[in-house]
C-alpha cells in the first residue's frame, strides 16, 4: 500500500544574524581598531601621569632648595650649642643631655608636637564638618598673615646681612606690603596658578625654616618618625581626621581649602563661577586641544567596549551595516569637540595631582636636617631618597585610586638614606679619599 503523504520539502535553517561569519576584513578592523584605543588610552594615561609628576617634583624641589640655601648660608637658621636656644610651645621640653640621653626628651617633645597636631586637625574636621567656613578662613587668614608679613621680614632682614647691604625700614615696609597683599590674595582668593603655587612653595619653606630654627636636634629626628605614621594613620584608618576631611569634600564636591593644598592641576585662573577668565583664555588653548583629544579616546574606548553592533571606524560600520546590523552609537564627532572652558578646568582639577602644604614642609625640613651637617654627599642622598619616595606615592595613588598618605614612604627612606650615608658612606669615601685609593 503506497502512502499518500508527501514527504514535506526541506527549508533552509537561517542563521541567526550573530552567528553568521562575518568578513575577515571586518573582524580584522575591529581587532586593530580596538587595540589602537587600548594603546593611545595608556599611552595617554602614563604621558598625563608622568607630566604630573614633574609638577610636583619641581615645587618641592624648590622648596628644598630654598630651606638648603638659608640654612647653609644665613646665620639666623643656624642653631647655637647655647642653653638659651628658644623652644616652640609645641616641643617645650629641652634637650641639656649628652648623647642617648636626649632620647627619651625627644621621644616626650614628638608625642606633645604630634598630640597637638591631632587636636588642631579634629578642630578643623568639625569646624569643616558644621560649615563654619567663615572661621576656617579667618584662622588661616591669621596664619598666611604672621607668615607672608612677619616671618618673610624677618627672612629679608637675613638676607640683608648676607649680602651687607643697607635696607631702610620704608623701602622694607612696602615692598612686605606689596609682597604680603599679594600673597594673600593669590592664596584665599583667586590669581594666576603659577603666582598661587609660588606662594605656597614660599609660605612652605618658611615654615619648614622655622621649625628647624626653633626644635631641638633629636627631637627633630623622632619626630619626622612619629609624623609619619601619624600620617598613614590619619589617611588610611576610618576614623583617620584627613580621610574623613577627604570625604566630605567629596560628598559635597567641593575643593579642599587651597592654603592646605598644593595642585599640579593647569588651570590658569578662575572666576567665581569656575570660568576661566577671557584674559587667560590663549593661555588656555592648548589644555583645550588636550582635553578635546582625551574625549575623543575616551569615547572610541567606551565604542569598543559595547556589544557586537557598536562600531569603532567609518569602514566597520558601513560592513555591519551590510550586514544588517544596527545599533546606538555613543556620541558623534561634534559632541566630542563640543569641550568648554569648564570642562576643562573640571577635568584638569580632577586629574592634577594634590599635595598636602604639610608634606613641603617635612620634605624640607629632613633635607634642611642633612644640610645642617655641611656634607653634601648626605644632602643628594636625602633628595634622591625623597623624590624616589614621592614618585613611589604617585604611581600607588595612579594604582589604588584613593588618597594616599605621601609621608612615610619619603621619610622612611629619607631618613634611612641620612643615617647610612652620614655614619657609613661618607666615612668611607674620606677614608678613601685620605689614602689615595679610587674605586
Amino acid at each position: 500500500m503506497s502512502s499518500s503523504q508527501e514527504e514535506p520539502a526541506r527549508i533552509p535553517r537561517r542563521v541567526p544574524l550573530a552567528q553568521q561569519d562575518e568578513p575577515d576584513d571586518v573582524n580584522s578592523t575591529h581587532r586593530n581598531s580596538t587595540t589602537e584605543v587600548h594603546q593611545d588610552v595608556e599611552a595617554h594615561d602614563v604621558k598625563y601621569g608622568a607630566k604630573h609628576i614633574v609638577f610636583v617634583i619641581v615645587p618641592v624641589t624648590v622648596c628644598m632648595i630654598i630651606v638648603c640655601f638659608s640654612i647653609i648660608q644665613l646665620d639666623f637658621y643656624q642653631k647655637s650649642d647655647s642653653v638659651l636656644q628658644p623652644t616652640l610651645y609645641y616641643t617645650p621640653l629641652k634637650e641639656n643631655k649628652e648623647g642617648w640621653g636626649n632620647l627619651g626628651i625627644a621621644v616626650l617633645n614628638s608625642l606633645i608636637f604630634v598630640s597637638i597636631v591631632l587636636i588642631m586637625t579634629t578642630v578643623l574636621v568639625l569646624l569643616y564638618k558644621y560649615r563654619c567656613y567663615r572661621i576656617i578662613h579667618g584662622w588661616f587668614i591669621i596664619s598666611s598673615f604672621f607668615l607672608l608679613f612677619y616671618f618673610s621680614f624677618v627672612y629679608m632682614i637675613s638676607i640683608a646681612k648676607w649680602l651687607n647691604i643697607a635696607l631702610d625700614f620704608i623701602t622694607l615696609f612696602f615692598f612686605l606690603l606689596n609682597f604680603g597683599v599679594l600673597g594673600m590674595l593669590a592664596i584665599h582668593w583667586k590669581s594666576p596658578l603659577v603666582l598661587q603655587q609660588a606662594y605656597l612653595i614660599v609660605v612652605g619653606a618658611l615654615m619648614a625654616l622655622l621649625l628647624i630654627r626653633y626644635i631641638p636636634d633629636w627631637t627633630t629626628w623622632v619626630l619626622l618618625g612619629v609624623l609619619a605614621l601619624y600620617d598613614l594613620a590619619a589617611v588610611l584608618l576610618p576614623v583617620g581626621p584627613l580621610r574623613v576631611l577627604v570625604q566630605l569634600a567629596q560628598e559635597r564636591d567641593e575643593p579642599i581649602f587651597p592654603a592646605l593644598i598644593y595642585s599640579s592641576a593647569m588651570v590658569t585662573m578662575a572666576d567665581g563661577d569656575g570660568h576661566i577668565a577671557n584674559d587667560f583664555k590663549p593661555d588656555a588653548t592648548e589644555a583645550a586641544n588636550q582635553s578635546s583629544e582625551r574625549a575623543n579616546l575616551r569615547s572610541r574606548h567606551n565604542r569598543g567596549r559595547l556589544s557586537d553592533e557598536s562600531t569603532l571606524s567609518q569602514n566597520a560600520r558601513e560592513a555591519v551595516g551590510s550586514l544588517g546590523a544596527s545599533g546606538n552609537h555613543t556620541g558623534t564627532a561634534t559632541d566630542q569637540h563640543n569641550v568648554t572652558d569648564s570642562d576643562v578646568e573640571t577635568e584638569e582639577e580632577e586629574r592634577g595631582v594634590k599635595l598636602g602644604l604639610g608634606d613641603f614642609k617635612f620634605y624640607s625640613i629632613l633635607i634642611g636636617k642633612a644640610a645642617s651637617s655641611g656634607d653634601y654627599t648626605v644632602v643628594f642622598a636625602v633628595y634622591i631618597a625623597i623624590i624616589f619616595g614621592l614618585i613611589s606615592t604617585v604611581v600607588l595613588l595612579a594604582f589604588m585610586r584613593r588618597a594616599l598618605p605621601a609621608l612615610p614612604i619619603s621619610i622612611f627612606f629619607g631618613l634611612s638614606f641620612y643615617f647610612s650615608t652620614m655614619y657609613i658612606v661618607s666615612p668611607y669615601l674620606e677614608r678613601l679619599s685620605y689614602d689615595q685609593l679610587f674605586l
